[in-house]
């Protein structure tokens, strides 16, 4: 552990994460290494430090202790990362309020261009929020983006599954001390996403439980991410707070529609009225992305080429009986749609693909075109590209003239956001280019 880790590491553990007590002395100090070599005289008598914070930070040998609790953590297999360090998240650490360090288990993973999108509801979920947020978290992850939660039941640990099932990485965040799952129930949840992503809290491993802290991680969810998807929540709620926090924070809000006589769709309903994009698929949160100019990654190459895998139970089942975006329906559709296309596919690549390059990434800037380093594409690729229905859809609408993207959106009878986010896959990959006047045309 470098050094201003461990001094920071021992400022938090004094302090379990109390943030104003924290505060206090960083900014008198400057820095963790200044709090943790300074005498008792000068700290004594400041307005908020106790007696219990003088007991913790002076009592017996500093360093002997420290060392002792730095290899406690490794036996455990926790991690700590200093907000002074450069391995700190980036999006946290701009936040009004970043935690002074965080607590790991798992691999705490940071590509400041990757996609990361929390997704977050209510802890009593109906079965079609728990579907909506299973299967739009899966879909999320399958692309290569990170989807960030809190691991709480209902649509949080819904999510992480999701993104689990989906080969993907997700993170889980903690109100309770790092080594602590909650609520039990979800420990086989915790223990895979230790082994294929990451938990993390501000709190360490020695911290009592508080109910009161839950509310302070909901930052950290907001922090971690790029925007926020919510899927069912009532008016007042703690998802509620998480929203306050992420607009507080500059971060994009979506909501996923519920059924107007719900209770738990309320918030989410009121959230669209009142502004937030309005999510029936992946491609709208891309598409926002997209459009807004962001330089993020949304289509990442080194996501897992295997296969998600197959949900079984109800996870389908709609709860009031009325198709959805998420029906099991849909589920069995789109299946019979991909196996179609993996033969359509191939002979369409035949035909059109002689000059395409293979995707490097989807790297949206803010003039729209990617910056991944192309190479010569192959079958493969083509067909990876080629299998999601729209985007086979979209492509097919090429001929040997090139075409206005509403043009296409008529052809295709897909939504503008569905056409411009297939447009950008496909130009990125390769395979169609931009002309002037606002054109594509196939390379």
């Amino acid at each position: 552990m470098l050094k201003n880790d461990a001094y920071m590491l021992w400022f938090v553990k004094c302090f379990k994460a109390e943030y104003a007590k924290m505060t206090l002395l960083y900014k008198r100090f400057g820095s963790a290494a200044a709090v943790y070599n300074a005498p008792q005289s000068d700290i004594r008598g400041l307005k908020g430090i106790g007696a219990a914070d003088l007991k913790e930070m002076f009592s017996g040998e500093k360093d002997a202790k420290l060392g002792e609790y730095i290899r406690l953590l490794e036996k455990k297999h926790i991690d700590f990362v200093s907000i002074e360090s450069e391995n700190y998240p980036a999006l946290l650490r701009h936040i009004a309020d970043p935690p002074f360090g965080l607590f790991s288990k798992g691999k705490l993973i940071d590509e400041p261009d990757t996609l990361k999108v929390a997704v977050i509801g209510s802890r009593d979920c109906t079965d079609y929020g728990r579907n909506a947020a299973y299967r739009l978290s899966r879909d999320i992850a399958e692309r290569g983006a990170v989807v960030v939660s809190g691991l709480a039941r209902g649509i949080d640990g819904t999510a992480h599954r999701g993104a689990l099932d989906g080969n993907g990485y997700t993170i889980a965040v903690l109100g309770t001390a790092i080594d602590k799952c909650y609520p039990k129930d979800n420990t086989e949840l915790f223990d895979e996403i230790e082994k294929s992503g990451c938990i993390v809290s501000e709190y360490p491993p020695d911290n009592v439980y508080n109910t009161m802290n839950f509310p302070r991680r909901n930052r950290i969810i907001s922090g971690l991410s790029h925007g926020v998807v919510v899927i069912e929540a009532a008016l007042k709620s703690g998802t509620g707070i998480t929203v306050e926090q992420a607009i507080e924070q500059g971060r994009e809000i979506f909501a996923v529609p519920g059924n107007i006589y719900s209770e738990v769709s309320e918030g989410t309903n009121a959230l669209i009225k009142d502004g937030a994009v309005m999510v029936t698929g992946y491609e709208d949160i891309f598409a926002d992305f997209f459009l807004k100019g962001h330089n993020i990654n949304i289509y990442d190459k080194k996501r897992s080429s295997d296969s998600p895998k197959e949900n079984t139970g109800d996870i389908h089942k709609t709860a009031y009986g009325y198709d959805n975006i998420y029906d099991s329906k849909d589920s069995e559709n789109n299946k019979a749609d991909t196996d179609n296309t993996d033969s359509a596919a191939d002979n369409t690549i035949k035909e059109k693909s002689s000059k395409s390059k293979k995707a490097a990434g989807l790297v949206l800037s803010a003039d729209g075109h990617g910056n991944g380093t192309a190479a010569k594409i192959d079958t493969e690729i083509n067909r990876e590209v080629l299998n999601e229905p729209d985007v086979f859809r979209v492509y097919g609408c090429f001929g040997s003239t090139a075409v206005y993207p509403d043009e296409i959106v008529e052809a295709s009878g897909l939504p503008v956001q569905t056409v411009l986010y297939a447009l950008t896959v496909l130009e990125v990959s390769g395979m169609i280019r931009a002309v002037p006047g606002g054109k594509f045309e196939l390379r």
